[in-house]
């Protein structure tokens, strides 16, 4: 019979997780019961290994105390109590070790040469358990198969104009039709997003490929239906334009024109100072502020403006990127609730959870995106003493209160290091990070105030 495949202990097994043999028909945990936490060290072990994928079935033993001396034994008959709670305990732990993912969990036996047996009924039954599990796995794949191949069969229905699903285009590993992709500009959690060159028109372009099997809800849905949606009506020389959306059997690709080489924060970072000052500060902050402006003029919020959705070409044209999040907030006067967009660049109200105005919490993420371009990345973290940040009410509170004050900006930045920031670049950053939303500037107002002066 081939042994399973042992972790060791305890404090053993989490390093071992990565060394089990290609070959091995099952992984056995040994969990000390006797030990501080013992069993919980077990349960997040099998917790982390079900996780590694096409991994053997699992199973635990249970190891015993050390074998007791005549009088101990003596002693332990009794006591009948202290041996059924020690029971109900066993009983608890083999539980718990199921519930998190265990196939079989067993005893160790008082006699270890009675070990190989117990070890091959432990292997069987683990093996029958893994295979059931294995199987409802598969059934229920492909139950949603189906579903989702019905789902994007209709889409067009339920989306007005979304494209139908046109089963001749051909994908493959680094391409999809005539397009070959070149190389990785971008990622995020809907997708990633490659250069493309068209192997008959030998046309370059951006392509966000979206995986259908990623996409398990309507809302996933709507919000690429949204995004395109957005750029088709938003025609401006600072937004990206979307040339076309392929809806093809296994994925979607959101082909889109190149904007720039780089994105702000390489920009940024690729600065002597890694900050940007003068011509070059002003040039992308009036693109950024144009684009946001028309954006807000037609309807439409981005909300989730950072660095890294904005493109800069080699003449410092700014291009606004990723409307994944955009929506036209017009149609909801009372405002949405929703958490969107990505920290430090997220507006109070929103870490707050309150109703917000989209069209405002994008001004707030103007002021941020220019204070970072001014005094370099995490530029606000590192003011307000932020060791890290998460989208939570505490953040909100913080900023809140550290922006109340009209002059606190003013004076943090001039113990940050660096030069003095220019009295009209203060004067706007002092407008855009207001926390009270209805005292913050527009975005048009933003825009009107970059005019070069005459």
């Amino acid at each position: 019979m081939t042994m399973p495949h042992a972790l060791g202990r305890l404090g053993d097994a989490a390093a071992c997780l990565g060394v089990i043999p290609e070959d091995a028909e099952a992984v056995l945990v040994l969990v000390d019961t006797f030990a501080p936490e013992g069993d919980a060290a077990a349960r997040n072990i099998i917790r982390d290994y079900t996780l590694v994928e096409d991994a053997p079935p699992i199973i635990a033993m249970l190891l015993r105390a050390k074998e007791p001396d005549d009088a101990d034994a003596a002693a332990s008959l009794n006591d009948i109590p202290a041996a059924m709670q020690r029971t109900s305990t066993l009983v608890d732990v083999s539980t718990g070790l199921v519930e998190v993912g265990a196939d079989d969990v067993f005893m160790q036996p008082s006699n270890l040469v009675d070990l190989p047996a117990v070890l091959g009924i432990a292997l069987t039954k683990a093996k029958r358990h893994y295979q059931q599990i294995m199987s409802y796995e598969e059934q229920i794949s492909d139950h949603l198969d189906s579903h989702n191949r019905l789902f994007w069969r209709a889409i067009h229905l339920v989306f007005n104009n979304f494209p139908g699903l046109d089963m001749s285009i051909r994908e493959a590993d680094g391409r999809v039709g005539d397009r070959v992709f070149v190389n990785t500009i971008g990622s995020g959690a809907c997708g990633q997003v490659y250069t493309s060159l068209n192997e008959v028109t030998k046309k370059q372009e951006a392509v966000k490929v979206i995986s259908k099997k990623d996409i398990t809800e309507m809302k996933q849905a709507a919000a690429v239906w949204r995004e395109c949606r957005a750029l088709r009506k938003l025609q401006h020389a600072s937004v990206v334009r979307l040339n076309q959306l392929i809806h093809a059997p296994h994925h979607l690709y959101l082909c889109m024109e190149i904007a720039g080489p780089q994105n702000l924060v390489q920009r940024i970072r690729e600065s002597p100072e890694h900050c940007l000052e003068g011509p070059a500060a002003q040039t992308i902050f009036r693109h950024i502020a144009s684009a946001v402006s028309y954006c807000h003029d037609k309807g439409f919020a981005h909300r989730d403006i950072k660095p890294e959705n904005i493109a800069v070409d080699v003449q410092d044209h700014a291009t606004l990127l990723d409307f994944g999040f955009a929506v036209e907030f017009k149609a909801k006067p009372d405002g949405y609730d929703d958490h969107c967009g990505t920290m430090p660049f997220v507006a109070p109200e929103v870490l707050l959870g309150q109703r917000y105005q989209p069209d405002a919490a994008d001004v707030w993420s103007m002021g941020v995106v220019l204070l970072e371009m001014l005094r370099g990345m995490n530029a606000l973290m590192k003011m307000l003493g932020w060791r890290s940040y998460e989208c939570s009410s505490r953040y909100g509170e913080e900023l809140t209160r550290f922006f109340s004050s009209p002059s606190a900006l003013a004076a943090a930045l001039q113990k940050c290091p660096g030069a003095a920031i220019p009295e009209d670049a203060l004067s706007l950053l002092t407008t855009m990070l207001v926390p009270r939303p209805s005292e913050r500037a527009r975005a048009s107002d933003i825009y009107g105030a970059t005019e070069p002066k005459a």
